[in-house]
């Protein structure tokens, strides 16, 4: 297992390589120049101010020294570059301020896509043809189709302007409402104010980004389910007089969710980039909006330490998905 696991992270070595000199041109091929930001709000911006900052900022650079200062600076010191936005390093702007946002938010998703896609799935292959199947199927095939933006717009015009109290219209917290020290008296009581109040703000981007996932997985683990329930040692398992809820949750559901597991793996990475659109729509302060900011204000330390990390996930959790693999089925080893 061990050997297995250092040979995948040798040959995602390339590829993450391949990523970074990738996007690394891309950004900076993109129209524009970080530099002329600065020169649209300050009328007293004048050609040498220009010239001096490109210089400053290693922009008079070929491409291919500046990507070699990058990785060398990445490789040495972690300094993925720094923020000209926000006036502090990239990586503080990813890894401790945004980061932690949207793994909330991804976390929150996935858990409620999974909480929600495998029973209804369960169901709906166990009652085949029945009206919850072909209920939940229209309700899946509607998921699947209506877009995560308009989704949430509709969200927030239900619950925040129609229903105005329920559900916060955007963002990540109450401003009057913080973090409780320990010292202070009412801990408790205090924390449990902040942590219902983070929830509000979670439950309307959660169920958007979680709603097209949701949608899929219940229809894949239906028919993983469906398959599964006509193999022979299913039947066999019938023959010898075991319960039906014996024969559906301990001999068909666990080989069922092997395809679960590799959708689940792979979307993992997918959800954290694709909050892109939910960050945006309840303005969010994750990763994703940080992506969107930072291309258009021309932040290109950021969008790259954003994109990079990105492809980290994609590789990490890969790995992660055959590893699980041999959990959930005992005939896969890797030796």
């Amino acid at each position: 297992m061990f050997k297995y696991i250092v040979t995948r992270l040798l040959q995602a070595i390339p590829t993450l390589i391949a990523v970074s000199v990738l996007v690394f041109i891309l950004i900076n091929w993109t129209p524009g120049d970080p530099i002329d930001q600065l020169g649209l709000n300050n009328p007293n911006f004048t050609q040498e101010d220009y010239q001096r900052l490109r210089e400053a900022y290693g922009l008079d650079k070929p491409w291919l020294e500046r990507y070699s200062r990058w990785v060398w600076g990445v490789l040495t010191r972690f300094d993925l570059g720094f923020s000209r936005r926000y006036g502090i390093p990239a990586a503080t702007v990813i890894f401790q301020q945004r980061l932690p946002n949207t793994l909330l938010l991804s976390g929150a998703a996935l858990f409620i896509a999974l909480a929600v896609a495998i029973p209804v799935g369960v169901l709906s292959a166990t009652r085949q043809y029945s009206f919850f199947d072909y209920l939940f199927t229209f309700i899946n095939f509607a998921g699947i189709s209506v877009p995560v933006f308009w989704l949430g717009m509709l969200l927030i015009y239900l619950f925040s302007v129609q229903i105005p109290g329920i559900f916060p219209a955007g963002g990540l917290s109450s401003p009057e409402i913080t973090y409780p020290a320990w010292s202070e008296a009412g801990f408790w009581s205090d924390w449990w104010r902040w942590l219902f109040d983070r929830l509000r703000y979670l439950i309307l981007p959660a169920i958007t980004l979680a709603s097209i996932q949701m949608a899929a997985w219940t229809r894949f683990m239906r028919s993983s389910m469906l398959e599964v329930m006509n193999l022979d040692y299913v039947r066999t398992a019938r023959a010898k007089g075991l319960s039906e809820q014996r024969v559906t949750y301990k001999h068909s559901l666990r080989n069922a969710l092997l395809p679960i597991v590799t959708l689940v793996g792979l979307a993992i990475p997918q959800v954290v980039n694709g909050a892109v659109l939910t960050e945006t729509v309840f303005a969010w302060p994750g990763m994703g909006r940080a992506i969107v900011e930072a291309i258009l204000n021309k932040d290109f330390p950021v969008a790259m330490a954003a994109i990079l990390l990105s492809a980290v996930l994609i590789v990490v959790f890969n790995i992660i998905t055959d590893l699980i693999y041999a959990l959930v089925d005992p005939r896969i080893s890797y030796s």
